[in-house]
């Protein structure tokens, strides 16, 4: 009797640690119970979107595991729950909410996943750029910097074309003063504008790069200061561009504040420079009625999970491996 007891013991835990996982990521199993918990009822689910719900299993695991071994971050709970109030900001109430995520098969659980997600994403990008990781661009996040907050006065004419450039730079050089050379030649359409506004006589003022067109914004950063400077082309043409006034503060007096402004502009590239590496690196399994780990077409050269019937469309013809 007792043997048949430990008999039946081994039994449930070797189903326990087969039929139940649906993966394993380095060796450790993923229970069918945490993608059950990703959605209401799972019989509704196709077969890539259970493939795009065991990959979210997957990335999340992977991101937690790795952001804490490269660079000791772990989940901050403020960040998560700020990203859950977020994505669920359209409804009101806990129940109101689970209503609501019912509608389309989905779980609060999971939401609370793609917020750690979006946390540890948030974290590690913020990590790479504060730490000047390999890949971040000190000069083009000074001249970002700079569009933002350096502060320019100038005064443009457009042109036709670029070919008037040099006929026009001439007649300035030659002692004409702007503002007549810029209503005879500038087909800015508040050139001639009678209210003194901006624009009129091509004085266009003094404000942020950033407030000028594409183009012409990181053009006035580099501009010698009181002479003509072009053909600039911007989105909304072509300019001569004289700078009056520049006031650009050295790297050194703000590297600091540089730093933190390329947060948000290099951050999301460091990072995914980063998970592509993790995703590449992974070891990972997937059970068999689920499909494997590998590289379609459309994802190359990154692994995912592909489901059963694209199995033949795999880079290569075989799963991949850590």
């Amino acid at each position: 009797m007792r043997f048949a007891s430990i008999l039946l013991s081994l039994s449930l835990a070797l189903v326990a640690c087969g039929s139940s996982s649906v993966a394993t990521l380095d060796g450790t199993a993923m229970s069918e119970t945490a993608l059950d918990n990703l959605h209401v009822d799972m019989s509704q689910l196709n077969e890539d979107e259970l493939a795009s719900s065991i990959l979210l299993l997957l990335l999340h695991d992977a991101f937690i595991a790795r952001a804490d071994r490269d660079f000791g971050i772990s989940l901050d709970e403020t960040m998560v729950e700020s990203f859950y109030a977020s994505r669920t900001a359209r409804w009101g109430t806990p129940d109101e909410i689970e209503l609501g995520l019912a509608a389309r098969n989905e779980r609060p659980a999971r939401i609370r996943l793609e917020s750690e997600l979006d946390t540890i994403r948030d974290e590690v990008s913020a990590h790479l750029v504060r730490s000047e990781s390999p890949g971040f661009d000190l000069d083009r996040a000074y001249n970002e910097y700079l569009i933002d907050n350096a502060r320019v006065c100038v005064l443009q004419i457009q042109l036709e074309s670029a070919d008037l450039y040099d006929e026009t730079k001439a007649r300035l050089d030659a002692g004409e003063g702007f503002a007549d050379v810029a209503l005879d030649v500038s087909i800015d359409p508040f050139v001639g504008r009678e209210d003194g506004g901006v624009g009129t006589g091509g004085d266009i003022g003094c404000s942020a790069p950033a407030a000028l067109p594409t183009g012409m914004d990181a053009a006035v950063l580099v501009a010698p200061v009181g002479e003509a400077y072009g053909p600039v082309t911007s989105d909304v043409g072509v300019h001569l561009v004289w700078v009056v006034e520049r006031d650009a503060p050295a790297l050194s007096d703000v590297r600091p504040a540089v730093i933190e402004h390329a947060v948000t502009r290099q951050g999301p590239d460091l990072f995914r420079v980063w998970a592509i590496e993790v995703l590449q690196t992974m070891n990972v399994e997937i059970a068999d009625q689920y499909g494997v780990w590998g590289i379609l077409p459309e994802t190359e050269p990154v692994p995912t999970v592909v489901p059963p019937t694209r199995v033949d469309q795999i880079i290569g013809g075989a799963s991949v491996g850590g």
